[in-house]
């Protein structure tokens, strides 16, 4: 289970929360509390590295860090705009493969794959680095875990 925005949520619990090294918001893991019972470090997921827990970045609207500003279109609507689904669409269109590959954070991936995700469904990957992966889906934009051995 996945809280957003959880300050006391349990020891072992998935959080999205800010991530000061991949600069957005992502799943992490909680993995202690301070004296007053609220989360006081994490561990992030995509990235690995454990840090101080912070709010996320759309709860702080003043030092927001944005990481595209096609992500920001897309994260600052609840529903997909006209333009969210054109820029959706057009990557789609540009997919290399036509049948989705299901996602898993061991395969390796490549720019423009077509994939499925259980949870967000069809996505494209926009862009590729060592152990993961940016990914458009048609309501937001996502960091995932690929190529881990």
């Amino acid at each position: 289970m996945t809280n957003k925005n959880s300050d006391n949520a349990d020891v072992g619990t998935h959080i999205i929360t800010y991530c000061s090294k991949c600069g957005h918001d992502v799943n992490h893991v909680v993995v202690a509390h301070g004296q007053d019972g609220i989360v006081a470090r994490v561990k992030c997921i995509v990235c690995n590295s454990e840090h101080k827990y912070k709010k996320t970045a759309s709860s702080k609207p003043s030092s927001r860090r944005a990481y595209s500003s096609i992500s920001n279109s897309i994260k600052n609507s609840s529903t997909p705009t006209k333009f969210n689904i054109k820029l959706w669409e057009d990557a789609k269109a540009g997919a290399k493969n036509k049948v989705p590959i299901e996602y898993t954070i061991n395969k390796i991936f490549e720019k423009d794959n077509l994939i499925y995700h259980s949870t967000m469904g069809e996505g494209i990957v926009m862009k590729v680095y060592d152990n993961k992966i940016e990914v458009i889906f048609s309501s937001d934009i996502k960091s995932l875990v690929h190529n881990r051995k």
